[in-house]
């Protein structure tokens, strides 16, 4: 079973490195603490390589051990009221404990952290994983802008 290919110019390419970016397609508020379900891994701009990311559950689940690298982008509204403290919005898991929290420490100010009731937060985060553990982004109940372009959830083997 082929595992590897190098092409003509040298580069080398792994066919079925596991590999996903899925994005939510819907408005929805996530209960305190629970995963952001990224709901759509199989339009236009998204994809599942492998079918190890769940749109049912929100996880992804590493099929061998290694390093993964992972980065999620989350535009929380509409309607965030001035004031809002947004601080640690989301966090990366990896089997239910913290790994990673968003990268913004901010509350919610019109013009300056957001505009029209939304603020948009991101996390990236490589980790050393063992086979079968998953990888989950959890979310504090604030409301989520579902927009497959600008909230999603990606990650891929690095090696």
């Amino acid at each position: 079973t082929e595992r590897m290919r190098i092409d003509s110019a040298g580069r080398v390419t792994q066919p079925y490195q596991p590999a996903f970016k899925a994005g939510r397609s819907t408005n929805y508020t996530p209960s305190q603490n629970t995963a952001i379900v990224f709901n759509d891994a199989s339009s236009a701009q998204h994809f599942n390589i492998g079918g190890h990311y769940s749109t049912s559950n929100g996880r992804f689940t590493c099929p061998v051990a290694g390093r993964y690298f992972f980065h999620t982008v989350v535009i929380y509204g509409p309607a965030l009221t001035e004031g809002k403290n947004m601080a640690d919005a989301f966090s990366i898991q990896k089997n239910g404990a913290l790994v990673a929290y968003s990268h913004r420490r901010a509350e919610y100010v019109l013009g300056t952290t957001g505009n029209a009731g939304y603020f948009v937060d991101h996390a990236t985060v490589v980790l050393n994983c063992a086979a079968n553990q998953y990888v989950e982004v959890n979310s504090q109940a604030f409301p989520i802008h579902g927009n497959t372009h600008y909230t999603y959830f990606t990650g891929y083997l690095i090696g």
